[in-house]
């Protein structure tokens, strides 16, 4: 596929598996995410490509890359508008609308401000779990929901402790699990009461709408623009770090801060 002279039957193929012959005509959502899927699956290819020392294959590829780019707005032009009419005449459905009671909190919402309440939940989560910067950011809705629900917490086991400050702990924490480094074990990310509004308010479904964040993201801290994907850790902390007016950003990383809840 990830070759220059296969691209005018990468398009056609494209147009042919999202034009229906029936009522529904452009699929416009599976158009929509074939995009990012080639754009994820050039960028990974080419990171093999450079481990391998394959330069110049890696070096065809991205001449392959800027052609998409050139491209890609003719090929994608019509998913890309029939993506955002429908965004647009589906809020404005009376069915659609949020009650009044939360117009308030949501009238003002857009996608840079649903992208830095992430970077600061993710940010937040990161540090406060001592994590890796990629685990926070790759929780999902559906583990979030089942550390809303507490889960994960035995009520039996609950009721054995005495200490109140645990207690008290236990009521205002919720904490989730998810894979770990590796896949083949599962961490636990603990999210602080401070952080509980912010993640509850990123998980609802018309914030994520307005944000720009389709139905198929699974994730509890996703990429605006439509993706499927969610951001990296270390991104959303730099980002928190350079705008908190932190010195050295280098330095907020997995391992200095694992260092530093270790030994504080």
């Amino acid at each position: 596929m990830f070759k220059r002279k296969n691209f005018n039957e990468l398009e056609e193929t494209i147009r042919e598996i999202t034009t229906s012959d029936g009522s529904e005509g452009l699929k416009y959502g599976l158009k929509n995410e074939l995009k990012f899927l080639i754009k994820k699956a050039s960028f990974l290819l080419k990171a093999d490509l450079l481990v391998n020392e394959e330069d110049k294959a890696a070096k065809e590829l991205e001449k392959i890359e800027t052609e998409f780019e050139m491209r890609k707005h003719d090929l994608f032009a019509d998913s890309e508008y029939q993506m955002l009419k429908n965004r647009q005449t589906k809020i404005r459905k009376p069915q659609e609308q949020p009650l009044e009671e939360d117009v308030p909190n949501n009238k003002e919402w857009d996608a840079c401000k649903f992208s830095l309440l992430r970077d600061l939940a993710a940010c937040r989560l990161t540090l406060f779990n001592g994590r890796r910067g990629g685990e926070p950011c790759r929780l999902t809705l559906q583990e979030w929901m089942d550390a809303a629900e507490d889960k994960w917490l035995n009520p039996d086991e609950i009721d054995r402790i005495k200490d109140p400050i645990e207690r008290e702990l236990i009521k205002k924490t919720k904490i989730a699990f998810q894979t770990g480094k590796g896949s083949n074990r599962l961490v636990s990310v603990l999210i602080p009461q401070d952080c509980i509004d912010a993640v509850t308010v990123l998980s609802k479904p018309d914030i994520r709408t307005i944000g720009g964040i389709p139905t198929s993201n699974k994730y509890l801290l996703p990429f605006t623009q439509q993706s499927l994907d969610h951001p990296s850790g270390y991104y959303c902390v730099n980002r928190i770090a350079n705008m908190a007016g932190i010195q050295d950003t280098m330095k907020m990383t997995a391992t200095p801060s694992k260092h530093t809840f270790c030994t504080a």
